[in-house]
């Protein structure tokens, strides 16, 4: 959903997919704010690079305001309930430009619950997951209380680092639309939910999968482990809506997000007083060395793109022997 970069495939989407794909589920990725920057572009009637500035503007600049929440959430507000954000942000100076793009966004905020809704009921799904992340969950929230006034009956997940702790749980607390979140890592909790939906059973909470039931959290932090397991991202879906969208203009623009490590082995020592990182997963576990040269050749034959975005909170030391040099041989001039 909106706010995402949109030159980075999600790599929440792109790894889950694959996880679903290996428990025998058609997994159909939507990556919705490729739609929506299209859409908004086009009925604003804005030069690519004036509304790529005014993307990031909301984003990016007014994140600490709310801005992207607020255009999804009171995208059907009066005029009096708009006029008192609005006013708002000019009290905290925040200039008219920018006050009448906010405002305006939010008829294309409704245009795009509508559009985004009728995509995602398309191929009538069993379960819809969400990532949320920052400014996501006014978007996340509009769809899935959309979906279902449209009827859906099917499973509702949302995972991302919004769900983490109890922001989860006061999602799944007010928003009924809402059957399930995951409380941090979501690869295991989502196969379990798969899972339990397969076997047309009632949901429960088990492990990191939290849902309405009864059940005691599990959250906490992770048991020992000496290795990260889990799969290549699957980003195909991404440069397929890219197209789609009318946005190939920014494929050379676009960087992979790749994930070697988890955790961080400094905070393990003695955390650092400014990071709000790893709130359950400090533990650091990093993926085999030899996998990483692999992976990143993988994805630079699969999709052409030679720049990568590394989500990890830091480098394994042991990679600099291990996994770097391997790295090198390849001769690509990648980044």
């Amino acid at each position: 959903m909106p706010w995402n970069n949109v030159a980075r495939p999600s790599i929440q989407v792109g790894t889950l997919r694959s996880v679903a794909e290996a428990e025998g589920w058609r997994a159909e990725p939507h990556y919705a704010y490729l739609y929506f920057y299209a859409l908004a572009r086009r009925i604003l009637g804005l030069a690519a690079e004036d509304w790529d500035a005014a993307y990031e503007l909301v984003s990016e600049r007014l994140y600490h305001f709310s801005a992207g929440d607020w255009i999804f959430t009171c995208r059907r507000g009066t005029a009096t309930e708009r006029a008192g954000y609005l006013d708002l942000l000019r009290s905290r100076g925040v200039g008219e430009e920018a006050v009448g793009l906010v405002d305006a966004l939010g008829a294309v905020a409704e245009r795009h619950v509508t559009e985004t809704t009728a995509a995602l009921l398309r191929p009538a799904p069993e379960v819809i997951g969400f990532t949320t992340t920052f400014s996501q969950n006014g978007p996340t929230l509009a769809v899935a209380e959309r979906l279902r006034e449209e009827g859906f009956t099917g499973t509702i997940v949302l995972g991302g680092s919004n769900c983490e702790g109890p922001m989860g749980r006061a999602l799944l607390a007010n928003f009924p639309a809402v059957d399930a979140v995951v409380d941090g890592p979501g690869e295991e909790a989502f196969t379990t939910l798969l899972r339990q939906v397969a076997a047309g059973k009632p949901l429960v909470s088990q492990g990191r999968l939290i849902t309405r039931d009864a059940g005691p959290a599990m959250g906490g932090r992770l048991p020992p482990g000496p290795r990260l397991n889990i799969p290549t991202p699957n980003y195909d879906g991404f440069f397929e809506q890219l197209r789609d969208s009318g946005l190939a203009e920014l494929e050379p623009a676009v960087t992979l997000p790749v994930e070697f490590s988890r955790g961080c082995w400094w905070g393990q020592r003695t955390h650092c007083t400014f990071c709000g990182l790893n709130g359950s997963t400090m533990r650091y576990r990093s993926k085999p060395p030899e996998s990483v040269a692999a992976e990143l050749s993988k994805l630079m034959t699969r999709y052409g793109v030679l720049d990568f975005f590394a989500v990890d909170n830091i480098l394994d030391l042991d990679y600099l022997e291990s996994a770097l040099p391997p790295v090198a041989r390849l001769g690509t001039d990648h980044s």
